[in-house]
């Protein structure tokens, strides 16, 4: 992968169905599918409410707020609303980080 651009190998969340069902055989394409779908919006629902959420062994998703604020436009001379925003930060495990420092063991 070094040297390539990281965009030629994303994997959609159908591919990454595909592929968790064949780690695991256990659940069909199609439920892994809906698991998917459920985290992304569970995860979307919690950021939205400003709660981080820790998966172990994986990362934790947290919330960044930018309030909302007055600011001066200094062209039109008036001031104006600017509206806050939501942003999200992903800080990776330990585990995680020392696994892809070590890709070799497993």
């Amino acid at each position: 992968m070094q040297g390539q651009d990281v965009r030629d190998e994303i994997i959609n969340t159908v591919a990454l169905a595909k592929i968790m069902h064949e780690a695991s055989p256990s659940y069909h394409v199609y439920e892994y599918e809906d698991m998917l779908k459920v985290l992304t919006h569970t995860l979307t629902e919690l950021i939205i409410q400003g709660k981080a959420v820790r998966i172990t062994y994986f990362g934790m998703f947290t919330p960044h707020l930018t309030p909302t604020r007055n600011v001066y436009n200094i062209r039109t001379k008036v001031s104006e609303m600017k509206y806050g925003r939501i942003s999200v930060k992903f800080r990776p495990s330990s585990t995680l980080v020392n696994q892809l420092k070590q890709p070799d063991k497993e």
